[in-house]
């Protein structure tokens, strides 16, 4: 158990918070889409291993910005990375997609540890910032393939301008820990990431309703966490994985596996928890772990065919099994 005691409070802590956690999340909004707009927007030769590069620098490299950021808070890394993606558009493949790829890390490692730090070791704040993501992506694909750059270029200014007058303050933490770190929790946290990832590109394919998808997706993230403060982590994440399991293995109607996309994504804001708990004096570090997970979990996409039900069904069972075992069992 952890107690934490908050030594160093700004005045205006709380309003900065709700600030921050605005700013951040239509930022990250602003910023996937103009990384997919640039991934959609030209015909790449290699377009598999542009998408390859990309996802491993995106989210491979966020777990030591998110250990620079531990040390160095002041660091405005998200700023620098709204300005690597904008510098993104002036550049040539396959340059155009190494700089937007840092440029995308650098702001998640700033925006997730931001909606760590300030969670009050809930998981609200958690789903809020990482739900607008997919509407990015979403939006980011339509307009690659569509328009010119003028839009993806005017939402990420605003999102520079947002998080240039987002204040900064550190937050002095004193743990008082009875207990070491589990590490069979972290394994389990990063298991669950792994193959919810792994098991939602499976799910993908049985729908091809890209706004529905996106919406019940966004839902799922955003409704997650408020749901699992409300009626608790355990019985959120686990009732979520048995929906889920019911709709997209034995189910084909089409409503029936919306939902159960929309449930697959609820235990996303419960695992990053589970995950930021072990690391509360390393919120960007936690964050960057997550993510590499997450890659981890869809580099299989890239080489074979994840179009199996029978993989759905499997992948879903076992993280519900994780998730039990990651909530249940007593730090070591």
């Amino acid at each position: 158990m952890i107690r934490i005691t908050r030594l160093c409070y700004d005045t205006g802590m709380v309003t900065n918070q709700k600030y921050s956690l605005i700013s951040y999340t239509y930022a990250h909004l602003a910023v996937d889409l103009g990384c997919f707009y640039l991934l959609f927007h030209y015909d790449y030769t290699d377009a598999i291993l542009i998408y390859l590069l990309y996802d491993l620098i995106a989210f491979g490299l966020q777990f030591l910005f998110g250990a620079l950021l531990d040390k160095y808070y002041k660091l405005p890394l998200g700023i620098i990375g709204i300005i690597f993606v904008i510098l993104a558009f002036f550049l040539p493949s396959p340059l155009r997609i190494i700089v937007c790829g840092i440029g995308n890390a650098l702001f998640h490692i700033e925006g997730g540890r931001d909606s760590i730090q300030y969670s009050n070791g809930k998981y609200a704040r958690l789903g809020i910032f990482v739900s607008s993501g997919t509407i990015g992506i979403t939006l980011g694909k339509y307009l690659g393939l569509n328009y010119a750059n003028t839009i993806p270029l005017i939402l990420l200014a605003v999102a520079f301008i947002l998080c240039l007058l987002i204040k900064k303050t550190e937050l002095k933490l004193t743990y008082n820990r009875e207990k070491n770190p589990s590490y069979l929790i972290i394994i389990l946290a990063l298991f669950i990431i792994f193959i919810r990832s792994l098991g939602g590109i499976s799910a993908s394919y049985l729908t091809d309703n890209v706004v529905l998808s996106c919406i019940v997706i966004t839902l799922g993230k955003a409704l997650g966490g408020i749901l699992a403060d409300k009626f608790g982590a355990k019985r959120v994440i686990i009732l979520s994985y048995i929906i889920a399991i019911a709709t997209l293995s034995l189910g084909n109607n089409s409503t029936l596996i919306l939902i159960g996309i929309g449930c697959l994504n609820i235990s996303m804001p419960i695992s990053l928890g589970i995950l930021a708990r072990q690391f509360p004096a390393h919120p960007g570090f936690a964050f960057g772990l997550s993510t590499l997970a997450l890659i981890l979990g869809a580099l299989p996409s890239f080489y074979i065919s994840l179009n199996n039900p029978y993989l759905i069904f499997f992948a879903l069972l076992s993280a519900l099994v994780a998730s039990y075992f990651a909530l249940t069992i007593k730090e070591a």
